[in-house]
């Protein structure tokens, strides 16, 4: 289906919409209950505008079908849950900017569950944004990953990304390793790193 905008308005539970969906100008899509889950099943293709999670969307948004086109993901939200879920890697070139709330990434691929590309792009984590990695490799190995006082939460995961830059707090949790310098790129990272694990650079 086609489409502008998808909203959540219901006060608790799960709801599921099945349906592939190919965008029409910004995707907007909320949850407005902090106890309401949806869950998008289909594959997304972006192909010219942003998918939007706005500021006031409270609750968890799952999207588990493959994500691709030519733009990118907005998580404006100031308290909800964005899960990029699922089977297969993400493919849309735009750029993922986390301004607020909480990216959860845990792609897979099948049989064996593998982790797999969830953010295919460059990512920015703006405060109080957290990403959360569920699974190893979840950032594409050339993303320059760019933190504005955001948080990046390895939580005991692995992952290989271009480049680190800018002022934030990584944790890498008990055991977890983050290796940077796949794209090339000098820049300059400035903030803290904590927890019980290993920092590469290649």
């Amino acid at each position: 289906v086609r489409i502008g905008s998808l909203t959540a308005s219901y006060p608790s539970g799960s709801s599921t919409f099945r349906p592939d969906i190919q965008t029409w100008g910004d995707f907007r899509v909320g949850v407005w209950s902090n106890a309401a889950t949806l869950n998008l099943m289909g594959d997304i293709s972006l192909t010219i505008n942003d998918l939007i999670v706005p500021w006031n969307s409270q609750g968890t948004l799952n999207l588990q079908g493959v994500i691709d086109g030519s733009a990118g993901i907005l998580m404006e939200s100031e308290s909800g849950d964005l899960a990029l879920t699922g089977n297969g890697a993400n493919t849309f070139t735009g750029p993922t900017i986390v301004s607020g709330g909480n990216l959860r990434l845990s792609r897979y691929n099948l049989p064996a569950f593998n982790g797999t590309t969830a953010i295919p792009g460059d990512l920015t984590i703006r405060y109080p944004g957290t990403v959360l990695l569920s699974r190893n490799n979840q950032i594409a190995n050339d993303a320059e990953v760019n933190l504005d006082y955001g948080f990046l939460n390895l939580d005991g995961n692995s992952d290989t990304v271009g480049s680190i830059a800018g002022t934030g707090v990584i944790h890498l949790g008990t055991n977890g390793a983050l290796t940077v310098g796949g794209n090339g790129r000098s820049t300059i990272y400035a903030g803290a790193i904590r927890g019980i694990g290993n920092l590469d650079k290649t």
